[in-house]
């Protein structure tokens, strides 16, 4: 076998690969004997067709299958031997390749095009800018919180008139179309009805000002678009079907004082004694739950800078081809060309990420992937983990989970871009954004990148 490598211009090469029939002779012959040994014929014993008939039914395609062997592993030893970077995978030049023929020692030679990952510097220095956002809690921010962990603890109380945000206890019986109840319709007890259980503001309406003893009308598909929450109030009610609901009693959360049970309740006994330890409490929780959504923004930002800055030339012929043959059941060539400026900033960032973690040596190893499964599972068991026999079969879980390769493929996109994310966070300058309120940080976040 010979090999040989031609530079078409500083992106691309073609690799010639030329085949003797001292490379392929054996295992074809070995081929057409297993396959003579399995198949069966009339009018011969199994194990007993000629070879000669079983090299017209399945001659070609063996040897097509068993040159294609041997070409793909030659070219895959031949770039790992020379360390050859480069972009995609080998393209094979179909228009040069040669007629199979059985009946003679042929030398065959197949062409393929590769095209050569750019070379370029990688400038992660603090010479670089990114926009870093931090959530900082407002008073506003504090106040609410407050309100809604004293809603939380606090304790139902009967009132006469419903305000927004009360619970209506009642039952509902199906009507008639001249407005009376059904004798044979639909009912149902003990209904109970919040207005947070309501999505549209005019039906919410329905629910103010009502007393004991106060009913109305309502649609059960349109009061509830959700099927859901609709089953689980209604019951199983029609969609379409009209309902009177009278109301027994009206309840309202009486909001829960704030005092050392309350502090202890929200924060383990102890932890807080004061109001003021509290709203400290509460914006540092705060900012360290977003702190994650900031690492995120930030990450974004970096690739964003190190996709449109970052200088290197791509074979864009090449690529299209390339695209074309490895996407050929779900788009088109004129897909391709169409949208190839998506395509390549995709393929330049992955030739950036590849370089950022080849260079900075980021390593991640199937010890790595097993801990995240196990971490994302104690995060999903939460208080149910009680004690290490139970923790010890989430453990078992989570090595279990790598026999699933999608998952495990996932698993490590996640842990090399969290490890470059720290990365960027040690080697760019970060410009610190800092944004007093939700409302202003929410803004930031949803905000285009470079918009």
């Amino acid at each position: 076998m010979q090999i040989e490598k031609h530079a078409n211009d500083e992106l691309t090469a073609e690799i010639s690969i030329q085949i003797s029939p001292e490379d392929y002779k054996e295992k074809f012959q070995k081929g057409l004997k297993d396959y003579a040994k399995k198949v069966k014929m009339p009018g011969f014993r199994p194990g007993m067709v000629p070879i000669g008939m079983v090299k017209k039914m399945i001659g070609k395609s063996l040897l097509a299958d068993e040159l294609n062997n041997i070409t793909s592993d030659a070219i895959f030893n031949y770039i790992q031997d020379n360390k050859i970077d480069i972009i995609g995978n080998p393209l094979p030049k179909v228009s040069e390749q040669q007629d199979l023929e059985l009946d003679e020692q042929r030398t065959y030679t197949f062409k393929y095009e590769i095209a050569f990952a750019p070379s370029f510097d990688l400038d992660l220095s603090e010479n670089v800018k990114i926009d870093y956002h931090r959530f900082k809690a407002d008073d506003k921010y504090i106040d609410e919180q407050v309100k809604n962990y004293r809603t939380r603890l606090g304790e139902p109380e009967e009132v006469k008139i419903s305000e927004p945000g009360d619970t209506l206890h009642g039952a509902v019986a199906a009507i008639s179309e001249d407005g009376t109840i059904s004798e044979n319709g639909y009912t149902k007890e003990d209904v109970n009805i919040t207005f947070d259980d309501i999505e549209k503001e005019a039906d919410k309406e329905l629910f103010k000002g009502l007393a004991q003893g106060s009913s109305f009308d309502f649609e059960a598909g349109s009061m509830f678009e959700n099927n859901s929450v609709r089953k689980s109030i209604l019951g199983e009610v029609g969609v379409n079907e009209t309902l009177r609901f009278t109301v027994h009693k009206i309840t309202r959360i009486a909001p829960a004082e704030i005092n050392q049970e309350f502090f202890d309740k929200l924060f383990g006994e102890g932890a807080i004694n004061s109001e003021e330890e509290m709203r400290q409490r509460i914006a540092d929780d705060a900012e360290k739950h977003y702190e994650n959504d900031s690492d995120n923004r930030f990450y974004n930002e970096a690739v964003e800078y190190l996709i449109n800055n970052t200088s290197f030339n791509l074979p864009e012929d090449f690529l299209k081809r390339w695209l074309t043959s490895v996407n050929r059941d779900q788009v088109n060539n004129n897909d391709i060309i169409e949208n190839f400026d998506k395509y390549a900033r995709s393929i330049r960032w992955q030739i950036i990420e590849g370089k950022t973690i080849k260079e900075n040596q980021i390593i991640v190893t199937e010890d790595d992937v097993v801990e995240l499964f196990y971490q994302d599972y104690m995060n999903y068991f939460g208080s149910m983990v009680m004690n290490e026999d139970f923790e010890e079969r989430i453990r078992a879980m989570a090595k279990d989970s790598l026999k699933n390769e999608k998952e495990v493929n996932k698993a490590y996109d996640r842990l090399y871009a969290a490890k470059m994310q720290q990365l960027f966070k040690s080697k760019f300058k970060l410009n610190i954004i800092e944004h007093y309120g939700f409302d202003s940080y929410l803004e930031a976040m949803q905000k285009a990148i470079n918009a």
